[in-house]
């Protein structure tokens, strides 16, 4: 190969391939040279990629220390480029890490944020609260719905019909069980016949489970205890007359699910902030779940 990188590359693709791989120019274009001409020793890479060959050496040996290139042969010195694929692949993946780390810092800092100051602002979260909102989306809707329970501070209300959907009612575990922690009280009722209930009874056997181990993990009194005090705060009731499924939440918010039975699909829901309607759906839910107001 008699070319030289300079002729082969313009200057904006080397500063791209430097940049991305963190090196300087002459180890940018000695990698480039490596690359395409495969294992050279360094007096043909140095002609190849417009690099003293004082310099070569230094510049071989820092892209080895750097993992993009490996030694062939000692003498005379022998070297080719690592796979750019392997190089490629690798950034990639430490980068996705990377990311995935500050996203989990910053996940946790809002967390510790909302806990803290959550109650302190709630009065400017009303102004902002919209009287009624059309949702299609399911996952638009699970969204919401977390949102909502996570500033729950008095109770929540769920009750589901007796037409099966396929709804992604595992994601609101947590968000609830973190809500049975703030003294949240939860009631969630469904016909005796639905799969439903078996599931959250399990669900609630396995977080009375867990928190019983993680006590015991950390050694303290008294935390499984807490723990089933926590979940205690979930009742769980039986009602053969609801018609379609329906959420209330603080006697505020009350989200009305609409849904398709054959299709087993959910249609559409509207969520509404209104204090009096949401005491007047509070009434018609102890009706269904205990016969009287």
């Amino acid at each position: 190969m008699s070319a030289k990188i300079s002729e082969l590359i313009g200057e904006e693709e080397l500063r791209a391939i430097r940049e991305f791989l963190s090196l300087s120019e002459y180890e940018a274009r000695t990698y480039i040279a490596l690359v395409l001409a495969g294992p050279s020793e360094v007096s043909r890479i140095a002609s190849i990629a417009g690099v003293p060959r004082t310099k070569c050496y230094s510049v071989v040996r820092s892209l080895i220390s750097k993992g993009v290139a490996i030694r062939i042969a000692s003498k005379p010195l022998v070297v080719d480029a690592v796979n750019p694929e392997v190089i490629l692949s690798r950034i990639a993946e430490e980068a996705c890490s990377r990311a995935r780390d500050r996203a989990a810092r910053v996940s946790q800092l809002i967390s510790t944020l909302r806990e803290r100051h959550g109650q302190r602002l709630g009065s400017e979260y009303k102004r902002d609260l919209a009287g009624i909102m059309f949702i299609e989306d399911i996952n638009a809707l699970v969204t919401k719905l977390v949102e909502d329970i996570e500033r729950a501070s008095r109770e929540i209300l769920i009750a589901t019909s007796k037409s099966p959907i396929e709804f992604p009612w595992r994601d609101l575990f947590t968000p609830v069980l973190k809500a049975l922690e703030r003294g949240v009280m939860v009631e969630y009722a469904a016909p005796s016949d639905s799969p439903a209930i078996r599931h959250i009874r399990l669900l609630l056997e396995g977080g009375e489970r867990i928190s019983g181990s993680q006590g015991a993990t950390a050694g303290e009194q008294g935390s499984t205890s807490v723990g089933r005090e926590v979940l205690s705060l979930f009742r769980v009731y039986e009602s053969q007359y609801i018609e379609t499924p329906f959420i209330v939440i603080d006697e505020e918010i009350v989200y009305n699910i609409f849904t398709e039975p054959v299709k087993r699909a959910h249609l559409f829901t509207i969520r509404i902030y209104n204090p009096r309607y949401a005491r007047s759906m509070k009434i018609y839910y102890t009706l269904l779940t205990r016969g009287r107001p």
